[in-house]
C-alpha cells in the first residue's frame, strides 16, 4: 500500500522540489542567500583555500584578456543538417539473401586478394595454400604407372614455378603439407595374418609354449646361434671371447630345453588328470542312473 501511495505522490513531490530549487536560485541571484559550493575533500579543500588567498590568481581572474576576446569574436559557427550518408543497397550476408542470389555471380561474398608484388615474404594466401597442398599431394602420388609418373613430373614443375612456393620456400611448403595435407584414399591396406595374431595373443597370455616343442626350440636356438656367429661384430672377438660366447649360448639352450620339457610334462600331467576326472564323472553318472532305476 505504501508503494502505491508513493507512486501516486511522486509527480507532486518532483514538482515541489523543482519549485523550491527555482526560488532558491532567485534568492541567490538577488543576494538574499549566500551561494554555497559543494563539499570538498580534505586534501582538495586545502588547495582551494590556498587559491582563495592567492592575490595573483585573483588579479588574473579580474583581468580582461583582449586577445582572447578578439579571437573568440572571429569564430563563426553555422549549424546545418548533416549530409545524407551513402547506404549500400546490397543485402547483408544471410541465408535468405544467399538463397535469393545463389545463381548471380555479382552477389557472391568474398574478399579481394592483394597484389602479388605487395605480398610479404613467408606468407601465403588461402587460395595459394590450397593450390600448394593439392600440387604437393600430386607430387607424392604413389605407383609405377606412366600416369602416376607423369602426374608427379607435372606437379613438381608447377611447384617450381608457383609464386607462393617461391615466397615461402620448398622446405616450408613441405612442412605445410606434412601438417595440413588432405586425406587420401588408399586402395591397398596392410593386414595381419589371423594365425600370427592368434600366436601373438597366446604369447601375451602366457600360453605361447604350447606351440613350441623341444625339437623345434632346439632348431630355433641353433639357427640363432649360427646367425650370431656370422655377424660382423663376432669377427672382432678373440678366440677366448668366442669360446665364452659359445658356452653361454649352450647354457641358455640347455636351460630353455629343460624349461620347455618340464612345461610339456606338466601339460601332459594336466591332460591325464583331466581325463581321469572325466572318467570319474562318467562313472558317477552311470551309478546314479542305476540307483534311480
Amino acid at each position: 500500500m505504501k508503494r502505491i501511495w508513493n507512486a501516486l505522490g511522486k509527480p507532486s513531490k518532483d514538482a515541489n522540489y523543482q519549485v523550491k530549487a527555482v526560488r532558491h536560485i532567485e534568492k541567490v541571484e538577488k543576494g538574499e542567500v549566500k551561494a554555497e559550493s559543494a563539499p570538498k575533500y580534505e586534501s582538495e579543500k586545502i588547495h582551494f583555500e590556498e587559491a582563495q588567498k592567492d592575490e595573483r590568481i585573483k588579479e588574473e581572474l579580474r583581468k580582461k584578456h583582449e586577445k582572447l576576446v578578439e579571437n573568440m569574436n572571429k569564430l563563426k559557427i553555422t549549424s546545418t543538417n548533416p549530409p545524407e550518408r551513402w547506404t549500400s543497397t546490397k543485402d547483408l550476408p544471410s541465408r535468405e539473401s544467399e538463397f535469393l542470389h545463389r545463381n548471380d555471380p555479382v552477389w557472391e561474398y568474398g574478399f579481394y586478394e592483394p597484389p602479388l608484388d605487395k605480398m610479404p615474404q613467408g606468407k601465403l594466401m588461402l587460395r595459394e595454400a590450397m593450390e600448394v597442398l593439392r600440387k604437393m599431394q600430386e607430387a607424392n602420388t604413389e605407383g609405377d604407372s606412366v600416369v602416376a609418373a607423369k602426374m608427379r613430373e607435372e606437379a613438381n614443375n608447377e611447384l617450381e614455378k608457383h609464386e607462393g612456393v617461391k615466397r615461402i620456400g620448398r622446405e616450408k611448403a613441405q612442412t605445410l603439407y606434412e601438417y595440413f595435407r588432405p586425406f587420401e584414399r588408399r586402395e591397398e591396406q596392410k593386414v595381419v595374418s589371423r594365425h600370427d595374431l592368434a600366436r601373438l595373443q597366446s604369447a601375451l597370455h602366457g600360453r605361447g609354449d604350447e606351440f613350441s616343442l623341444p625339437a623345434h626350440t632346439h632348431g630355433h636356438i641353433k639357427r640363432i646361434f649360427e646367425e650370431e656367429k656370422k655377424r660382423e661384430w663376432n669377427q672382432l672377438l678373440t678366440e677366448k671371447d668366442k669360446e665364452e660366447f659359445d658356452e653361454a649360448i649352450r647354457v641358455l639352450r640347455s636351460e630353455e630345453h629343460e624349461r620347455l620339457k618340464k612345461r610339456l610334462e606338466q601339460i601332459n600331467e594336466d591332460e591325464k588328470k583331466l581325463g581321469e576326472a572325466m572318467e570319474e564323472a562318467k562313472k558317477r553318472r552311470k551309478e546314479r542312473k542305476e540307483t534311480e532305476e
